[in-house]
């Protein structure tokens, strides 16, 4: 699927305030002297490696869409925070309806958004058991995440991942092995030659 004229605005809103972000930490670093107590300086450090990833990995993405590019499926964001930590958080926004968030601890950076909201699971088509998409992730608030990638045959010497990804529950124990994946998907085919190009 194509990005239309409105993710494009919000893509190209969002690099702007991460750039804005790293001349705040950035000046902020020059005010830096030598009494400025070690662990100030490595969170701003790590802050500042954080925004620095979000924004290479944006433009990257905003020119893939300015050339055509399809737009990113919820297993593609999925399969960006790979070996990452993740934990599925309930949130109350003022503006607009209660989310739960697959927000990644490692990168401190949100993975995916569901609407929490109950009237819409007779609408939703059912998956797995019968349950909606939002039933399933609501189970999970305050669960662990990972992610899965399906190694495809080695080449050479270096390890490459096929299609398949899914989101497994480390506290509950959802995960393939056991029979039940929280989800189980497939990574767009152009994904990992962008990501990883």
């Amino acid at each position: 699927m194509k990005a239309d004229k409105q993710a494009m605005d919000d893509l190209a809103h969002t690099l702007e305030v991460i750039r804005e972000g790293l001349e705040l930490f950035s000046e902020r670093a020059l005010g830096f002297d030598e009494d400025t107590d070690h662990l100030i300086r490595r969170r701003n450090e790590t802050l500042m490696d954080r925004l620095q990833h979000a924004y290479d990995w944006r433009t990257r993405y905003f020119e893939h869409l300015l050339t055509g590019g399809d737009k990113l499926t919820p297993p593609d964001r999925w399969a960006m925070h790979h070996e990452h930590v993740l934990v599925m958080r309930f949130e109350s926004l003022l503006t607009e309806n209660d989310v739960v968030n697959l927000h990644c601890e490692t990168c401190d950076d949100g993975c995916q958004q569901v609407d929490h909201d109950p009237s819409k699971h007779s609408k939703e088509p059912k998956l797995v058991g019968g349950w909606t998409y939002d039933q399933i992730v609501a189970e999970h608030v305050g669960h662990t995440m990972s992610i899965r990638r399906d190694e495809a045959p080695v080449a050479g010497d270096v390890a490459t991942f096929g299609l398949g990804i899914g989101l497994d529950c480390v506290t509950c124990g959802a995960e393939r092995e056991n029979g039940y994946a929280v989800f189980s998907s497939e990574v767009s085919e152009w994904f990992d030659d962008w990501w990883n190009g």
